[in-house]
């Protein structure tokens, strides 16, 4: 038996100080050093964990060695081979939980950034259509701008003419006025058998 082997079998029985914390049971069976796991703190869980592993990592090694060693066969290590098909097989159901997982979610990814591709897409057809509208109003008000231009000027024309006839009038009625009071009155109404008539000044009918 090689010098290693013999150092696997002279393991202490009981951890070290400060390898478990207090209450925990020595190295021995795994699944009896779980009692009373859910009554301990996160570290002493911790710690009782570390402490599993390292026994489990010790024990491969040794068992490694012994095979090195011929001492043991595969028909000797046929319940552990299982232990580690079981280990390889749940790391496999994980593996492949974990691979839907990621095509589950790169399908959702796909399907949000068509999502969004579409949305951009109406936004900007959308952007399009207002933009039109936009210009076709702003040529639509400035064609109005020009009628009312027009409309106001005609306006300011009819307004002048107005204005200039309104001025004619009032020059026309002063005209006429200021010639009857420059001349004296060339006509008197007679009364001629009940009947107004026109004479001159001379009194000729």
């Amino acid at each position: 038996m090689s010098d290693q082997i013999q150092q696997c079998f002279h393991q202490p029985e009981t951890a070290p100080p400060g390898i478990l914390p207090p209450g925990v049971s020595p190295p021995g069976s795994c699944a009896m050093r779980l009692q009373g796991l859910e009554s301990m703190s996160d570290m002493q869980k911790t710690e009782l964990v570390d402490s599993i592993s390292t026994d489990i990592r010790a024990f491969i090694w040794c068992l490694r060695e012994h095979i090195n060693a011929g001492n043991i066969d595969n028909q000797h290590t046929r319940s552990f081979d299982d232990v580690v098909k079981l280990i390889q097989g749940t790391d496999l159901t994980h593996r492949r939980m974990w691979i839907r997982k990621v095509r589950r979610l790169r399908k959702e990814r796909h399907s949000a950034r068509e999502s969004l591709r579409q949305c951009f897409q109406n936004a900007e057809e959308l952007a399009r259509k207002q933009t039109s509208q936009v210009r076709r109003l702003k040529e639509r008000v400035k064609e109005m701008r020009k009628q009312m231009g027009v409309l106001q000027w005609e306006l300011d024309l009819l307004r002048l003419s107005r204005r200039r006839n309104q001025r004619n009038e009032n020059e026309k009625n002063e005209t006429k006025r200021a010639n009857l009071e420059s001349h004296p009155c060339t006509q008197k109404q007679q009364n001629v058998g009940g009947q107004e008539v026109s004479a001159d000044a001379d009194g000729r009918i």
